[in-house]
């Protein structure tokens, strides 16, 4: 395993993740080649993938002990995850160009877009107020998944 760099918040770790969604979307948006699109879309379906496991396999169940209400299986936010993945799958299906596109793209955007405004007001402000301890095994549990979901 590597070592880590220097501790960091998880909130800067979650606003990363998210600011890198929402670059490939952009990007996305902004491509007018096919192979490139065929290219970004495999990208952002993995960014995606790793992305949602880790809030499902770290995040999630360390706030839904907190609040299950808010963040628990059942939560909306377990719904907007899903959502995600489906909505990847659907631009990954679609031929890269052509209404079938814009359309799974558009709405891929809007989720995505609706996702990161509700992490940033809901997420992040409550992991800016972690105490350090526990915001240092947090970040590590974080970085830990990250390296052995990009090993493979």
């Amino acid at each position: 395993m590597l070592p880590h760099p220097a501790p960091a918040a998880p909130a800067a770790f979650v606003r990363d993740r998210h600011r890198r969604l929402l670059d490939l979307v952009r990007t996305l948006e902004a491509s007018r080649e096919e192979d490139e699109r065929v290219e970004l879309v495999s990208r952002l379906a993995e960014e995606l993938a790793t992305f949602v496991a880790l809030e499902d396999d770290v995040l999630g169940p360390w706030l839904a002990a907190r609040a299950p209400d808010h963040f628990g299986p059942g939560s909306m936010a377990a719904a907007r995850r899903g959502g995600l993945i489906s909505l990847a799958a659907r631009l990954e299906a679609a031929p890269a160009a052509g209404p079938e596109y814009a359309a799974a793209l558009e709405a891929l955007a809007t989720a995505l877009v609706a996702h990161v405004r509700s992490a940033l007001r809901e997420l992040v402000p409550v992991l800016e107020a972690l105490p350090a301890a526990e915001s240092a095994r947090l970040h590590t549990a974080l970085l830990d998944t990250q390296e052995r979901m990009t090993e493979h």
